[in-house]
């Protein structure tokens, strides 16, 4: 593991200021129309055949018109690592200098909402934007856990009128076996957004 260090005034300065702009699914529901196309990709032997490509799928123009689960959700699960009391924050080393690679890790003993048992924030310093982020998902329980790994979720983002949106989601379950002889399928969600007209 990198060496962390407690985070600096100035990449404080530079989380705060980018958590700030994170808003959630009702207000990007609002604000934007999202469309969103998903595929899957099957890396091992085992798992589902992979099914023809999803049309791409636009939400409405409304809060009430968008999809109750899109990936515009975790923003607030975001928010909550990037500024909320159950996680403790640190740096880590960047061979980029115009980086800022930030660890969020859950407090001992702290009740995390959501799905999020951790996650590794990429910024760029000047101007302060959210690159991308990788997101932890908690342990299977029990037998399940020995079976399955969860990876997580890789998260890519855009900016738009100053507010980060998630413009790419990967994520990954791979079985326990040798090489090709395992469940190994990746899951590939990416979006656009268009700025709703005013009216």
């Amino acid at each position: 593991m990198p060496n962390a260090s407690p985070l600096r005034s100035d990449a404080q300065r530079i989380v705060s200021a980018v958590a700030a702009k994170l808003i959630s699914s009702h207000e990007v529901a609002e604000r934007f129309e999202v469309t969103s196309h998903q595929e899957g990709f099957k890396h091992g032997l085992l798992g589902p055949n992979l099914p023809e490509p999803a049309p791409p799928e636009a939400s409405g123009e409304s809060a009430e018109d968008a999809p109750e689960a899109t990936i515009e959700d975790e923003m607030q699960d975001l928010k909550e690592a990037l500024t909320g009391d159950a996680y403790d924050r640190t740096e880590l080393p960047s061979s980029d200098p115009g980086e800022l690679v930030v660890r969020a890790t859950p407090r001992r003993g702290a009740e995390i909402a959501g799905e999020i048992a951790g996650a590794d924030f990429v910024f760029s310093r000047t101007p302060a934007r959210l690159l991308r982020a990788t997101v932890h998902a908690p342990s299977l329980p029990r037998f399940a856990g020995w079976i399955m790994k969860q990876t997580g979720a890789e998260l890519a983002f855009t900016e738009i009128d100053g507010v980060p949106l998630v413009s790419e989601m990967r994520v990954r379950m791979r079985s326990r076996g040798f090489g090709r002889a395992r469940f190994d399928y990746e899951f590939v969600t990416t979006a656009e957004y268009a700025p709703l007209a005013k009216g």
